[in-house]
C-alpha cells in the first residue's frame, strides 16, 4: 500500500466518524457513507476493499455505541433522581384537630345574697286555729314592735307580722332571720325566725321551744335584753 493511499484511508474514517451522530440509526450510516474513487489499477495484490469493508464495520461500531450510549443516559438519569427522592419522603399531612364547642355559660341567676342564718329545721308549718289576732305572751316585742299574732295548734307557736322591718334590707333575702323577743319584765321570753324575705313574717316560738328551733341558746334565754330594737 502506498502512502497517499494509506493517508487517504485515514483521512476517509477520520471524515465518516465526524459525520455520524448519536441519533443516526445503522441505515443512515450506511446510506451516507462516501465511497472514494477507484485507485488505479496496480499490479500488487487489491487490499483496498477490505480495509473499505474495516473502516465501514468501525464506523458502524462507533455509531451503535454512541447511540446505545444516548439511550442509556435518560434512563440512568430517571433512576439517580428516583433515588435521590426516596431519602425525602415527605411526612404525611395530618388535619389539624377539630376544635370543640366550649360549653356555655350558665344562665342560671346567682342566687341572691342571704343573711347566712342558721336553717329551720323541717317541719310543718303550724295550723292556725283562731284568726283572731292576739299578742304574745308576757306582751312580749319582736325587734322593738308589739306583733299582730294568732294562736297556732301548738299553744308554743304563734305566727306574727310587724308593719316593716326596723332597717332598710335592701337586697339581701332575710328569709330564715332570726331573733329573741323580750317580754314585759325585759328578759328573753323565746324567739322568732322570719318566713319571708323582707322579714316581715315570723313564726314566733316561746320557751323551751326556742332553744329546739335553734334560735336562742340555753344559757340565752330568761337573760335580761332590751325591749328596744338593736341595729346589727
Amino acid at each position: 500500500m502506498t502512502p497517499t493511499l494509506e493517508r487517504d484511508i485515514v483521512t476517509y474514517l477520520r471524515a465518516q466518524a465526524d459525520r455520524i451522530e448519536v441519533t443516526s440509526t445503522l441505515d443512515a450510516i450506511e446510506n451516507d457513507l462516501v465511497y472514494l474513487p477507484r485507485a488505479r489499477h496496480s499490479r500488487g495484490p487489491r487490499r483496498l476493499a477490505p480495509l473499505l469493508a474495516a473502516a465501514s464495520v468501525a464506523a458502524l461500531a462507533v455509531g451503535l455505541a454512541f447511540v446505545a450510549r444516548g439511550s442509556d443516559a435518560p434512563a440512568s438519569t430517571a433512576s439517580d433522581t428516583a433515588s435521590n427522592t426516596i431519602g425525602n419522603t415527605l411526612a404525611p399531612i395530618e388535619s389539624e384537630p377539630l376544635l370543640t364547642d366550649s360549653a356555655p355559660a350558665s344562665t342560671t341567676p346567682p342566687a341572691p345574697d342571704t343573711i347566712g342564718n342558721t336553717p329551720a329545721p323541717v317541719r310543718p308549718d303550724p295550723s292556725v286555729i283562731d284568726p283572731t289576732p292576739v299578742p304574745l305572751p308576757d306582751g312580749a316585742v319582736l325587734n322593738g314592735m308589739e306583733p299582730i299574732c294568732t294562736a297556732t295548734i301548738d299553744e308554743m307557736v304563734f305566727k306574727c307580722t310587724i308593719p316593716a322591718f326596723p332597717e332598710p334590707v335592701g337586697t339581701l333575702d332575710y328569709t330564715g332571720y332570726v331573733t329573741e323577743i323580750v317580754d314585759d319584765a325585759s328578759r328573753v321570753s323565746g324567739g322568732c325566725r322570719s318566713t319571708n324575705p323582707v322579714a316581715t313574717e315570723y313564726l314566733c316560738y316561746i320557751g323551751q321551744r326556742a332553744i329546739d328551733e335553734q334560735i336562742i341558746s340555753e344559757d340565752f334565754l330568761g337573760d335580761q335584753s332590751s325591749r328596744e330594737y338593736a341595729s346589727g
